[in-house]
């Protein structure tokens, strides 16, 4: 058997399980329920190129988007675990490279991310009102969702290469978790924030997430689209760009 698939599938499996399960999708659900019904009498439709979307609906790709940011960051603490019990070390001994078992976690986060994303796309259908599929849609959407996983799950790698302990770990994600919820077009549209909060929006990877989950959504277009799909990307690469470099001086 390949290498990285038999990483991903060990992977997959230290990830996959019900208390894990639990956390990815916890949050983006009490998002989309709670927050999204408990607010849609206070705040009225937005108009979205020229449509409006009820909150609950505005906020179901925000939710999606989260459950993707979650998994991801699951799959990728995964490399610290390793380093912590020793793991790493064991696996490098084997026959796996560094590049396969960064690999095999950037994918294994992408999976994981995408397989919480169909669960909150399943469970939020009855409030998508005004979806609109076009031909367009299904590539933007899963190109979306992928660009996302990818993203998250280097990050989490990243950081996971920096800290000693998983009590600094954990505070850390947690607060750049926070960080990029709140400051993203997550809960309300980018152009209705004020302008210094507008900036941090527009380079918060996070908002371009949901942009352009968000119009592949509801079949929607416009010109800068592509731009905010080559800055997710880029973004991306960067990251694991850097996660690689860290890589190369960890010691065994």
């Amino acid at each position: 058997m390949n290498p990285v698939i038999r990483l991903i599938i060990r992977d997959l499996r230290a990830t996959v399980d019900k208390a894990l399960l639990t956390v990815q999708l916890a949050f983006p659900l009490l998002l989309l329920f709670v927050s999204g019904f408990a607010y849609s009498k206070l705040i009225q439709p937005f108009e979205v190129q020229g449509r409006l979307i009820p909150y609950p609906a505005f906020l179901a790709a925000g939710a999606i988007i989260l459950s993707i940011m979650f998994g991801s960051i699951l799959a990728g603490s995964l490399v610290w675990v390793d380093r912590r019990l020793n793991m790493f070390q064991q696996i490098l001994v084997g026959p796996f490279t560094r590049g396969q078992y960064i690999l095999s976690k950037v994918i294994s986060s992408t999976l994981v991310g995408l397989g919480g994303a169909v669960i909150i796309s399943i469970v939020a259908l009855p409030i998508l009102r005004g979806v609109h599929i076009t031909l367009t849609s299904p590539f933007i959407i899963i190109g979306t969702v992928c660009l996302s996983a990818f993203l998250m799950g280097s990050m989490a790698i990243v950081i996971s290469t920096f800290v000693t302990s998983e009590q600094v770990f954990n505070a850390l994600v947690n607060l750049i978790v926070f960080i990029l919820m709140f400051a993203s077009s997550i809960y309300y549209p980018a152009q209705d924030a004020p302008s210094i909060l507008r900036f941090i929006f527009l380079i918060n990877p996070l908002t371009y997430s949901v942009d352009l989950l968000r119009f592949g959504l509801f079949g929607m277009w416009t010109s800068y689209l592509p731009y905010e799909a080559l800055l997710l990307a880029t973004e991306g690469g960067i990251i694991f760009f850097i996660a690689v470099m860290r890589f190369r001086n960890i010691s065994i």
